[in-house]
């Protein structure tokens, strides 16, 4: 495996003319970002990337974050007792869902004395939601978590947090051609003709920094990488890692299905996999004519994978 500190990276040179064969780059998102819509639209247009705007937060994935938000744990209740505010899912389907808010008291050695649920919180597939209370006797607790719904559910369904801020920076990685040069992953090689995409990535990162309410670790580092053959050497080694560990778990995904088609071979699995290898072609490809080389064992795993994929589908069509 490549070792990044091999990558030697240099800022420049004095009186020396010196190539490039891309960037190291990685980045930090915070689970602490918080961003609305509009301002991220703002902050991606400021960086040419309006084009890579997520879609418009789902409402039901919204609203489970907004009622998991009102659980309560361990509130004094008096006399040794403890009040557990729970939320827990009751049905989902194609035209609603329906969670409720449960009422759990504990003794002061965890012992359940009542489990009973209290509030009902339903959405359907508009967005309209109700909060609906299915017990008389609701503690003021209980009552301020009704109440809060409302502005949770409005917080959640017009902000980005760190989870949609991360896969967006995945995306727009991805536009940049990286091959991984750590185990682990979390450190990109970036070629250079891919440099103006990468630096606009950064700026975006830099700029999302803003809007972190948490730990302040919203941040993206690049440094270059000259142009020497150790280094090219170091980036075919990772390609064609990233490439075979990529191609097995799918080569062996599909040996199955074709050993077992009780498992059901569909259309849409089929079309997944020719995608991803189609993409890892690619990526082979310009990194070939990048590097001017044949990525051999790269190609005879995706060869292989390739093969498979057209006996699924012709599994698919008897």
């Amino acid at each position: 495996m490549v070792k990044v500190e091999n990558l030697k990276a240099v800022q420049g040179g004095k009186g020396t003319e010196i190539e490039y064969l891309g960037s190291l780059l990685w980045t930090s998102i915070s689970n602490g970002v918080r961003i609305k819509y509009q301002d991220l639209e703002k902050e991606l247009a400021e960086v040419g990337l309006q084009r890579m705007m997520p879609r418009k937060i789902n409402p039901w994935d919204a609203f489970r974050r907004a009622t998991r938000n009102i659980e309560v744990k361990r509130e004094a209740n008096g006399a040794g007792r403890y009040i557990n505010l729970l939320v827990r899912p009751v049905k989902t389907d194609a035209a609603e869902m329906v969670r409720q808010l449960v009422r759990e008291v504990v003794d002061g050695q965890n012992t359940r004395l009542e489990y009973k649920p209290v509030v009902q919180f339903e959405i359907k597939k508009d967005g309209n939601y109700a909060v609906i209370p299915l017990a008389s006797d609701l503690s003021l607790i209980e009552q301020e978590a009704m109440r809060r719904l409302s502005s949770l559910y409005d917080e959640a369904v017009n902000t980005y947090e760190g989870d949609h801020i991360r896969r967006l920076v995945d995306r727009i990685l991805n536009i940049c051609s990286p091959v991984s040069v750590r185990p682990s992953g979390g450190v990109y090689f970036v070629p250079e003709k891919k440099a103006e995409s990468m630096r606009s990535l950064k700026k975006l990162v830099q700029a999302l920094a803003a809007y972190d309410k948490g730990s302040g670790t919203t941040r993206a580092w690049s440094i270059p990488v000259i142009d020497a053959q150790e280094h090219r050497e170091m980036v075919e080694d990772s390609l064609e890692e990233q490439v075979i560990n990529g191609s097995i778990a799918m080569i062996e995904e599909m040996k199955n299905l074709l050993n077992d088609p009780g498992q059901g071979i569909t259309l849409s699995t089929i079309k997944q996999y020719t995608y991803h290898i189609k993409k890892m072609q690619r990526l082979v490809k310009e990194y070939e004519e990048m590097l001017d080389y044949q990525a051999t064992k790269a190609r005879e795993n995706l060869d292989l994978a390739q093969k498979l994929a057209a006996k699924l589908m012709e599994k698919e069509d008897d």
